[in-house]
């Protein structure tokens, strides 16, 4: 019985999302002719240089980051990676990130490349079988593109995820630490800040009001504060100031607009109230629309006495 190639190669493509290197081809059986007349004749064609996907397959954010690592050589990185591991705070972007080994002198359009000298400390994982960086040095790359406090969001979620633990972005931080290298410095800012080892907000939305309130004067909420009273847990706070009894809880249509939470938040807020807490509620658009009246409302809670 004859060797069917393409039979062989179908598994393959299903893995990688419809794509397939020169090499992988060739290891099932298609020279470089073959391969070329194909894609001539439409059956292929070229989704990257030497990375080939069925002609009409659909062209999915996936099959391109995919073609990118194969053509390359390279892994998913930076916010790709991020989006990869599904942290939160991150979009895909035009682009997918790769990042290769320095002085491979790669160039390819339609991606973001990256080199390293530290290639050898990526971590390599697979994400539905696309090759990606580690978590740790996934933040430490986010940390040289992204904004602190999107550093912050997707650390938050990576944390919560128990992807990473503190102590090991802090190894990751020291492994690769050398002057000038991007990322080093806003990924040490967040580890020295986070060094208390505070809780970690339940959402990247609690994670910028908790941003909000700070930048706008206020001293430092606790975060997801259990309100607890005679042995009883009552409630558990967005973010809280318990020495003044002001309860904050940012709420939205995706986790707080149905029967359930709708019951729950108003009776957990009642009897809270009734213990003399203040409850303060925003939602995303005020945040977003009105930031300076937020830290306005939680500044006059804060200003008003205490009441036991």
């Amino acid at each position: 019985m004859a060797f069917d190639r393409d039979a062989a190669l179908a598994p393959v493509q299903r893995r990688q999302h419809s794509v397939a290197s020169y090499p992988q081809l060739q290891h099932v059986g298609f020279d470089r002719h073959t391969i070329q007349r194909r894609i001539d004749a439409g059956i292929w064609e070229l989704a990257q240089p030497y990375v080939i996907r069925d002609a009409g397959a659909p062209i999915t954010w996936e099959s391109r980051v995919m073609a990118g690592c194969l053509s390359t050589d390279g892994v998913a990185s930076h916010v790709t990676a991020a989006v990869l591991h599904g942290l939160d705070g991150v979009r895909r972007t035009p682009k997918p990130d790769i990042t290769i080994a320095r002085h491979d002198h790669v160039k390819r359009r339609q991606l973001q490349l990256h080199e390293s000298t530290q290639f050898h400390l990526i971590g390599r994982h697979r994400i539905r079988q696309i090759p990606v960086t580690g978590i740790e040095r996934t933040l430490l790359d986010l940390a040289a593109v992204a904004g602190q406090e999107v550093l912050q969001i997707a650390t938050d979620s990576a944390l919560r995820m128990r992807l990473t633990t503190l102590p090991r972005l802090a190894d990751t931080h020291r492994t690769h630490r050398r002057r000038g290298r991007n990322g080093i410095g806003p990924l040490g800012l967040l580890l020295e800040a986070r060094s208390s080892g505070d809780a970690v907000p339940d959402s990247g939305g609690n994670r910028k009001l908790y941003n909000l309130l700070i930048g706008g004067g206020l001293p430092e909420p606790a975060v997801e504060h259990p309100i607890i009273h005679g042995g009883r847990h009552l409630a558990r706070a967005d973010l809280a100031y318990p020495e003044r009894r002001v309860a904050i809880w940012l709420h939205s249509i995706r986790w707080h607009l149905n029967h359930l939470s709708f019951e729950l938040d108003h009776a957990q807020q009642t009897e809270i109230s009734a213990l003399g807490w203040r409850t303060l509620v925003f939602t995303w658009d005020r945040i977003e629309g009105q930031p300076h009246w937020v830290v306005e409302q939680v500044g006059r809670a804060l200003a008003l006495p205490a009441t036991a």
